[in-house]
């Protein structure tokens, strides 16, 4: 990607401390990040510029509904777009489902910072492809 980067990650969590040291933890390690504190900030970031969303970090929990709504909003964008749900529970059979679906992975918390950076790295084509399209063309995801 251009500038190095490792690509764009939406970071979604109404915990402002740990959305600050997540955040801080990605720029680290070459990611581009967006936060977002509701699911609504999320949607619309989202929104802005779907194609430029490699990847999203969810809470399992977050305002007003909760990841799956959010991750069901997105995928409808951009079907490509790589999916991480977190929580400090187990997933429920709900968000399984959702990410078993749209080849996501769930991350439990508390975390390790090197473990979400090789989930994060690992979501697909578009981070870290040169061109940042998977199939390495524009307009051809």
């Amino acid at each position: 990607m251009p500038g190095g980067s490792a690509g764009t990650v939406l970071v979604v969590d109404d915990e402002a401390m740990l959305l600050r040291l997540v955040e801080n933890v990605l720029r680290r390690a070459g990611f581009r990040v967006v936060t977002a504190a509701t699911g609504t900030e999320a949607l619309e970031a989202f929104r802005e510029d779907p194609a430029a969303i490699d990847a999203a970090l969810i809470d399992a929990g977050v305002p007003p509904a909760g990841a799956a709504e959010v991750v069901r909003s997105m995928l409808a964008i951009r079907s490509s777009v790589g999916v991480v749900v977190s929580s400090g529970g187990p997933p429920s059979d709900e968000i399984q489902e959702l990410l078993a679906d749209c080849g996501g992975r769930f991350l439990g918390k508390p975390f390790d910072p090197e473990v979400l950076i090789s989930i994060i790295s690992a979501m697909g084509q578009p981070i870290g492809h040169p061109t940042g399209h998977p199939t390495g063309h524009p307009g051809r995801d």
